[in-house]
């Protein structure tokens, strides 16, 4: 995998919107880091400036079609919860390490700033694949927890209810 980073500067005689295409050598799939979205498999970026500004594209050798999760249906709470989840590549071999952020939301829908810890991990994902665990507390609110994989590099994201009991 390979990152780029642009990043315009204004100058007093620039005007905006302003187009750019930068090139890149050969074909990859580039993604939007920053947008989560897929711009294609292309030898050049397109972008636009509105001002001053910062890009970040990923680019990688593959597509990535999705993430896969698998997780128990249900956790007791206070015991851990393990996590294995992998990036979906169409059967690419050799997959880069990716950087897999893995959430965990409340029945509420919010999660109160204390408990963000427990509830959020970025991990690396070598070969595209992980295993982890999060340990969920006694005093966690019971019911549907929703638990959430996204691929940072590519916004391709898997959604499970885990129900804590």
């Amino acid at each position: 995998m390979e990152l780029v980073g642009v990043e315009k500067l204004g100058l007093a005689c620039e005007k905006f919107p302003m187009p750019v295409r930068v090139k890149i050598g050969a074909k990859k799939h580039v993604y939007d880091v920053r947008n989560g979205t897929y711009v294609g498999e292309t030898d050049a970026i397109p972008m636009t400036f509105t001002g001053l500004d910062v890009a970040l594209y990923s680019m990688l050798p593959y597509a990535v079609k999705g993430v896969s999760i698998d997780a128990p249906a249900s956790v007791t709470r206070g015991e851990a919860l393990a996590i294995r989840a992998a990036v979906d590549a169409g059967g690419a071999k050799g997959l880069a390490t990716h950087v897999l952020r893995v959430e965990l939301i409340p029945p509420s829908g919010e999660s109160p700033e204390r408990f963000a810890p427990v509830q959020f991990q970025l991990k690396d994902a070598k070969d595209g694949r992980l295993e982890t665990a999060i340990q969920t507390a006694f005093n966690d609110e019971p019911g549907n927890w929703t638990l959430i994989v996204t691929d940072v590099a590519t916004g391709a994201q898997k959604k499970r209810v885990v129900r804590f009991n």
